[in-house]
């Protein structure tokens, strides 16, 4: 319940309050267009609480997942990293 993905090198956050994520769901935060959906595409920005939406750094980074673990114990984060750039 509330769960919330932080980057502690940047030291922001992304939280979401009333939340529960049943097992086998998830939800997608889109950081680039600070976007949340379900599976099915539902918006679910309206449960934001800390809208920190973050970038990741060349090098390392710390992200840590925060919130109530599932009956399983189990949380997991994936997170995507393009590194691209404009100009000719």
């Amino acid at each position: 319940m509330n769960p919330s993905v932080m980057n502690s090198t940047l030291g922001r956050q992304v939280s979401l309050t009333g939340v529960t994520i049943a097992a086998g769901n998830y939800y997608d935060l889109d950081m680039l267009e600070e976007t949340v959906e379900d599976p099915t595409g539902s918006n679910k920005y309206n449960y934001v609480s800390s809208d920190d939406f973050f970038w990741l750094n060349k090098g390392n980074n710390t992200i840590s997942l925060g919130g109530t673990p599932g009956g399983s114990g189990y949380r997991k984060v994936t997170l995507t990293y393009r590194d691209g750039y404009l100009g000719i």
